[in-house]
């Protein structure tokens, strides 16, 4: 009889995917894509204080001490005049975990990492970044040992000593496009964003992605931001083999005993 022993090994390394919400006006844009033929068009709405994707809290995003990687491709309606959340796990105040956000500060735009080592304090570090209205720049924050590294367009703009630091275990629902600190969305559009816990994929200068990602390892959350146009549907396809939840399954070896 034929076995699948290694399907024993597998296991321990699937992926559940995360049930993604729409807020606000937050719907697939086909107009605007990086890959795939589509994106997602975080606001529509002059305000931006709704809008964006949230799904529920998961340990998949309790970032904590160890390596990680928090990655996409971002394009921005206007050039950034407030706080605009990309991807985040914080409440208004008393439960902030962690946040990748862009804003402008006397002009000079920024990309930054806040952060929490006990739900209320928090920290940030900051880098200049050029933006330009209608335009797709890839972004990237990873963790690997004790240092930060923030990433624009493949080009390390900043990094940080985070030795000691262990990430606050946010309760709050993860925010995609939304900032809930700052109770502003993103005023545009994203692209195959993703998580990756126990991996940080970059640690220097790198070429941006050119096709969609698929296979990287320890994957947590891959939105490719696909689908019909105005659709409110979005899929976390970390669970699939190109959501790469522990390899994909073509790392699966069949051992027979014929």
């Amino acid at each position: 009889m034929k076995t699948l022993l290694a399907i024993l090994f597998f296991l321990p390394f699937l992926v559940s995917a995360h049930t993604m919400t729409a807020v606000g006006n937050a719907q697939i844009d086909t107009a605007q894509s990086k890959f795939g033929g589509a994106s997602g068009l975080m606001n529509t709405e002059t305000t931006l204080t709704t809008g964006g994707v949230t799904a529920p809290d998961s340990s998949d995003f309790d970032l904590g001490s160890g390596a990680f990687t928090i990655a996409g491709f971002v394009r921005f309606a206007t050039t950034v005049t407030v706080e605009q959340g990309v991807v985040a796990q914080t409440d208004a105040g008393s439960d902030i975990g962690w946040e990748v956000e862009f804003h402008n500060s006397a002009g000079q735009r920024k990309m930054r990492f806040g952060k929490s080592t006990n739900g209320s304090n928090y920290t940030v570090k900051d880098v200049n970044v050029t933006i330009s209205a209608d335009t797709w720049y890839h972004f990237a924050v990873t963790r690997s040992g004790d240092t930060l590294h923030m990433f624009f367009d493949g080009t390390e703009v900043g990094t940080q000593d985070l030795t000691g630091i262990t990430i606050w275990n946010s309760s709050a629902d993860l925010g995609v496009g939304r900032d809930v600190l700052q109770n502003l969305s993103l005023n545009g559009w994203l692209d195959e964003v993703s998580i990756q816990k126990g991996t940080a994929r970059w640690t220097s200068g790198f070429t941006p992605p050119t096709s969609a990602d698929c296979g990287e390892p320890n994957v947590v959350l891959l939105l490719h931001m696909d689908g019909a146009d105005a659709s409110t549907t979005f899929t976390d396809d970390s669970a699939t083999a190109c959501g790469g939840g522990g390899g994909g399954y073509e790392d699966i070896d069949v051992i027979s005993d014929d």
